[in-house]
């Protein structure tokens, strides 16, 4: 869960869903949409492009996504993203490039509801064929998630198993704890992972994290503090406790926004740094990028996205059962 960076992509949102305390009664979530969707981000290291990716939309819905890989002067398509949709499912097929012919390689089926997403099956190629071997199903208090489940298809017995699970804790509104469950050698649950929210007045100003070691003892090993400017975060900075060196590992990302107010530029301090372009319209691909639980750390998302390079950046939960 430190810094990795991984061949994974999927990047830009489009609208947000926003949590309403005061809607008159209606636990229905408000929809708001943004003036502008992105177009592209390009990703590079040390000021050398990488890679980049491209969004074309159908209406205000992204229809396919591109990821081209900087080779000299030339972008070379190396993954498409193309995605269907069918009242509130939608199915997004990923494709890799092989010589000059696409070829499929897993897909994800959602289930959305009122602008949130309740349902995530991830499917893989076995023998040819799609097989199902994860789902996320997610649950909520009006906008607000309460909780989420994740499941695996057992292929021995052909049966869908609940492995992991996670609870999100409010006060007065306010997310001030998470907790997150698995199951032991005998079926039962337990918490192994938590995170404890501190605030200043309503932002987020930083978390906590702490985890259950091999003697059952609860351990402090991330910390995060975020910085502001107005409304928009500027930079959060964070420490992962090194056990073997006994010392925290401190890494730190800074954010930039253009005049409209939409996140512009991502930076690190690996000298990794993401780009975004607009244009004036709307679209809904934040759904595919930002997973429920990423939403509630008040983390800055880019206005349109489906694809990212940053462990970091994954949901916890899928960070540690490996899942990219």
């Amino acid at each position: 869960m430190k810094n990795y960076l991984l061949a994974v992509v999927i990047g830009i949102m489009a609208f947000s869903f926003n949590a309403c305390n005061d809607n008159n009664g209606d636990d229905t979530p408000e929809v708001i949409k943004n003036t502008h969707r992105v177009t592209q981000y390009i990703n590079s290291y040390e000021n050398e492009e990488r890679f980049k990716v491209t969004f074309s939309y159908d209406g205000e819905k992204v229809k396919t996504i591109i990821k081209y890989n900087k080779n000299g002067e030339k972008w070379i398509s190396s993954h498409k993203y193309e995605f269907i949709y069918s009242g509130n499912n939608i199915t997004k097929t990923t494709y890799i490039k092989t010589e000059d012919n696409w070829v499929k390689s897993s897909k994800l089926e959602y289930v959305v509801e009122n602008g949130l997403m309740t349902k995530d099956i991830n499917y893989i190629i076995k023998d040819g064929n799609f097989v199902k071997k994860w789902k996320y199903n997610y649950q909520y208090s009006g906008s607000n998630l309460i909780n989420w489940f994740g499941y695996y298809y057992n292929e021995a017995t052909g049966e869908i198993e609940t492995e992991i699970k996670g609870d999100y804790i409010y006060e007065n509104g306010y997310l001030t704890k998470y907790e997150h469950y698995a199951k032991d050698s005998s079926g039962n649950w337990y918490m192994n992972y938590k995170r404890i929210l501190t605030y200043s007045g309503d932002d987020i100003i930083g978390y906590n994290g702490y985890a259950l070691n091999d003697i059952n003892k609860w351990i402090e090993y991330t910390k995060f503090k975020y910085q502001y400017s107005g409304n928009n975060v500027t930079r959060i900075d964070e420490e992962w406790w090194n056990s073997q060196n006994e010392t925290w590992n401190k890494y730190w990302t800074e954010y930039s926004y253009n005049s409209n107010g939409f996140l512009s530029e991502r930076k690190n301090n690996s000298n990794v740094k993401f780009v975004y372009e607009y244009e004036e319209g709307h679209g809904n691909a934040r759904l595919f990028y930002y997973y429920p639980e990423d939403l509630v750390y008040n983390k800055p998302t880019f206005k349109n996205a489906t694809i990212n390079e940053d462990d970091n950046e994954l949901p916890y939960y899928k960070r540690m059962m490996g899942i990219h």
